[in-house]
């Protein structure tokens, strides 16, 4: 270990955070601000989503190689929750472990169900703190939860779309108890530490407008946006607390790093994708409308304090639920028997086309294939709101992944231009204002993200560098160099 540049890695996840923001706040931000030594945009992947991202930031491969491309995984015209299972690419803590080198990892994404490595374990997304097998070793979870005893994975849902109050509270809550978390297993032993802050994501996707004064939504309710206007700054200001707190704990030995999987824009309008493709003739309606009641219902279960019941439910019946309500809500309208294309993602901002001996009832033919994308990728780059484009670029898979895995990709990724994102569904207007069920929301993902890292010897500078860099940065200083999609940073 003496021959390593740093005896330690510590690794500081923060879902979402933008470059922007920060350095309009650094000097309000003086920890953060610390550890700006060599610094900059941190380009995320195509399209900038949470598992694809975390994924490809801890794997140093993009999804054609690591096989996780969204939330969900398609099985037939149905969907899957992706998790851990599917991931196909050593992370770092796999190179770690090779090498008996010791890794602490709290709510990293997509590491459940949990797996045993050289060290301790505390999942993050998918997992829920109510599955028996949420760490490793499994005896952590009692000591984790004796010591921070409201420990849970994330804010609840319920409150984003019902009472800004209490999701703030819950904001402010899960953010102390994982940096508490995070304290406290400092303790141990280990070379790698990993935590990942989620939730700064769920404050920028649902507040942007409150700060943004240029944003349509600003004065929608001005009693709202002067209550909640720096909302968004004073939680980053107690988030650069903790990170405070947590780098407390760490020495010279120590190379700090710094990063989010994606940064964020302001969002005002969403574009119905499945009116157009029906209005080209590439998708046709069955008719016979068949709403999936359990997700429509969500919002009616939240208010009856229904999550909390949930959180009770035998793990069978809690599966059930789960798989129910990740089904496209309006996917069985599609008379699949006349449709060559559909959105197929809100989370991916993705087309899929229904083809032959790979769809079950695939009708596109694999000769058609090439000149129907060329034909959709047209069509999408003509889409105008009020004489303005809302499609920035339509990307094929080929041009943005690559490796074994490139088969599961979906065969269209829409780019959107700022302000606009690609929705699911059908609607009686093609484009209209963005919400997520009856709750503006007002930002959104952009692909130019944050880093920083600092120790002993890192001089200053501000540089851009790729998502995938990330991993091959921790690798190489225990000495690993293992043949990656990124280069090291450092």
């Amino acid at each position: 270990m003496d021959n390593y540049q740093f005896k330690k890695v510590l690794l500081i996840g923060i879902d979402g955070a933008p470059i922007e923001l920060i350095e309009k706040w650094r000097d309000k931000l003086p920890n953060i601000g610390k550890l700006m030594k060599l610094y900059g945009p941190l380009e995320s992947i195509i399209p900038p989503l949470t598992p694809a991202a975390w994924t490809s930031m801890f794997t140093g491969t993009n999804p054609g190689r690591h096989n996780i491309f969204d939330f969900f995984k398609n099985n037939g015209y149905k969907k899957e929750i992706v998790n851990r299972l599917d991931l196909k690419e050593k992370t770092i803590w796999d190179y770690l472990d090779e090498k008996k080198l010791r890794s602490i990892l709290l709510n990293v994404p997509y590491t459940y169900p949990v797996k045993p490595l050289n060290g301790i374990l505390v999942s993050g997304t998918p997992a829920n703190i109510s599955f028996d097998d949420l760490t490793y070793p499994k005896p952590v979870k009692k000591i984790l939860l004796s010591e921070v005893p409201n420990y849970k994975i994330g804010v609840d849902w319920q409150n984003i779309n019902n009472n800004d109050d209490e999701f703030l509270k819950d904001l402010y809550n899960v953010t102390e108890d994982l940096t508490n978390a995070s304290i406290m297993f400092m303790k141990e032993e280990w070379n790698f530490f990993a935590i990942v802050f989620e939730d700064l994501d769920r404050i920028l996707h649902f507040h942007w407008r409150f700060m943004d004064k240029d944003h349509r939504f600003h004065k929608i309710d001005l009693k709202k946006t002067e209550k909640y206007e720096k909302s968004i700054e004073d939680y980053f200001r107690f988030l650069d607390f903790c990170i405070g707190k947590i780098v407390e704990n760490v020495g010279k030995d120590t190379l700090v790093i710094i990063a989010s999987d994606h940064g964020f824009g302001p969002i005002e309008k969403q574009v119905r994708i499945n009116n157009y493709l029906e209005k080209w003739g590439f998708l046709k309606k069955s008719g016979k409308e068949k709403s999936n009641w359990m997700a429509k219902s969500i919002p009616f279960f939240y208010k009856l304090g229904f999550y909390k019941l949930f959180k009770s439910l035998p793990e069978g019946l809690k599966n059930v639920f789960r798989k129910r309500v990740v089904e496209e809500e309006k996917l069985p309208e599609i008379d699949w028997n006349e449709t060559k294309a559909w959105f197929d993602s809100l989370s991916c901002q993705s087309i899929r086309i229904n083809l032959k001996s790979r769809e079950e009832l695939g009708i596109v033919k694999k000769s058609e294939y090439n000149k129907l994308l060329d034909s959709l990728i047209n069509k999408l780059m003509g889409i105008k709101d009020n004489g303005k484009n809302v499609v920035r670029k339509v990307w094929k898979a080929s041009e943005v992944y690559y490796g074994d895995y490139l088969k599961n990709a979906p065969d269209l990724i829409l780019e959107m231009e700022e302000g606009y994102t690609a929705q699911k569904g059908f609607s009686s207007n093609n484009i209209e204002d963005s919400k997520e069920d009856r709750t503006f929301k007002s930002g959104d993902h952009k692909r130019q993200g944050f880093f920083a890292i600092s120790g002993e010897g890192i001089g200053e500078n501000r540089i851009n560098a790729n998502i995938y860099d990330i991993a091959p940065t921790v690798l190489k200083n225990f000495g690993i160099t293992p043949d990656l999609d990124g280069k090291s940073i450092i």
